[in-house]
């Protein structure tokens, strides 16, 4: 089956319902492009440059890592789901 996939400037994500539903993961997929937008990428880039530096520089890979750890600890998703009201109320679709 076929993945769909985010791009988000160097972020890629692959959503598989592993052939179950397509139309779940296009939603998915939709749904997580808007909240991972043109400052999501900016920042992606920005965290990419800061390793690139530290690479470039010969800090160890285990400093690398604590360093970039750190420089995450504040980073979060956010996000709530929000189901249909048949569902909810535990009905079945027609």
């Amino acid at each position: 089956t076929m993945a769909s996939l985010i791009r988000a400037g160097r972020l890629r994500i692959s959503i598989s319902t592993d052939g179950a539903s397509p139309s779940m993961a296009r939603v998915l997929r939709q749904s997580l492009e808007r909240v991972l937008d043109r400052r999501f990428m900016k920042f992606v880039d920005w965290v990419a440059d800061y390793r690139e530096r530290m690479v470039r520089d010969g800090v160890s890979p285990d400093e690398r890592r604590l360093r970039l750890r750190k420089l995450l600890e504040e980073f979060r998703l956010d996000g709530t789901c929000r189901y249909p009201k048949i569902f909810l109320e535990g009905g079945r679709p027609n």
